[in-house]
């Protein structure tokens, strides 16, 4: 796999008082008397059901990565389909 040049998991989401729900990165959260800091990777979304699937973003994709180099060794057998899709998904993942 291509690797992913994004802002590296872990990803959470937050609520915040003036933008809403935010995804960001864990571990960039730094809170203190009056003020909150953060490295936002996403705001503006339609609802916490997007916001949890943004934020789950970099383990399904090691997942996805981990699921088909098993296939690739022959580890495990999957639907030619399923492996067209899995690839598919990945190529998008990384803007490819």
């Amino acid at each position: 796999m291509s690797e992913f040049k994004g802002t590296p998991g872990p990803w959470e989401v937050i609520e915040s008082l003036h933008e809403g729900l935010v995804v960001i990165h864990k571990e960039s959260l730094e809170e203190g008397q009056g003020w909150i800091g953060y490295t936002s990777i996403a705001s503006e979304l339609q609802g916490r059901d997007d916001a949890n699937l943004i934020a789950a973003a970099p383990e399904l994709l090691s997942a996805l990565d981990l699921i088909l180099s098993y296939h690739d060794e022959g580890n495990c057998v999957l639907h030619r389909e399923d492996v067209s899709s899995a690839r598919a998904a990945i190529s998008k993942a990384l803007g490819q």
